[in-house]
């Protein structure tokens, strides 16, 4: 018969990997302050990077304990294996719940914050399309930029407009932050708030059904931070001001 300890301990290690999916966001929280990565999912693998909690991660895909993660450094976008137990989820911090959406607008809501989230149609005679020189008719680019959300094809939709209401104070997120990003994914969409670092996460993976990408904005003590791209199939994370 198993001990009360020894079920908590179960029930923990289950929650833990409940916890964690495919292809999302995390960032680093460890007693120690840092974290060790390896080389692979092993204590007895060699540490091959260090980072310091509060450091975003993709986790790319759990292995048993471990979890194999792509970061940033300044030599770029690295990967290794980490303890899930040291990192955690950005889901997990409180939800701001789905409300409601119609035509194209979508908002998330609680007492405190409000996020607006408006798609449109892409009107492709309004943009400048560049197509890849040796590949027939796959689209490289739009309005100059490098395109996330398609696998060669015209988007069908892009995002309009990122509005929050932060503590009766309002963020409008700049079109850079978004002006790239297509076939956006409301079904796949979380709000989520840190309120020990009065930080909000909004993430979203989105795709036209090949070229999928995950997206994180971040928005520190009401100011646009920054947003984190990251994927699958990209098998990149970018982190943009």
């Amino acid at each position: 018969m198993k001990s009360k300890r020894g079920i908590t301990f179960v029930f923990a290690l289950f929650v833990l990997h409940c916890s964690f999916g495919y292809g999302q966001f995390a960032e680093v929280k460890d007693p120690d302050g840092y974290v060790n990565i390896r080389d692979t999912g092993s204590v007895k693998s060699p540490v091959v990077h260090q980072l310091s909690n509060n450091n975003v991660v993709y986790l790319i895909e759990p292995v048993g304990n471990w979890g194999e993660v792509m970061f940033l450094k300044k030599e770029g976008k690295v990967s290794g294996f980490v303890y899930l137990d040291r990192i955690k989820p950005l889901d997990t911090y409180t939800t701001v719940p789905f409300k409601k959406t119609a035509n194209g607008i979508a908002v998330f809501e609680d007492k405190l914050i409000r996020v607006t989230i408006i798609e449109s149609v892409f009107h492709k005679n309004k943009h400048p399309l560049s197509y890849a020189p040796t590949e027939g008719q796959l689209l490289q680019k739009i309005d100059g930029k490098t395109i996330y959300g398609t696998d060669g094809n015209i988007p069908n939709t892009t995002y309009n407009g990122i509005e929050i209401k932060l503590n009766n104070a309002s963020i409008h997120l700049p079109e850079r932050a978004y002006n790239d990003l297509f076939e956006p994914n409301i079904e796949s969409t979380q709000v989520n708030y840190n309120l020990a670092k009065d930080t909000l996460y909004i993430q979203s993976v989105n795709s036209d059904g090949a070229g999928s990408y995950s997206v994180l904005w971040v928005i520190e003590k009401g100011q646009y931070a920054g947003r984190y791209i990251g994927g699958l199939n990209l098998d990149e994370l970018i982190f943009e001001k």
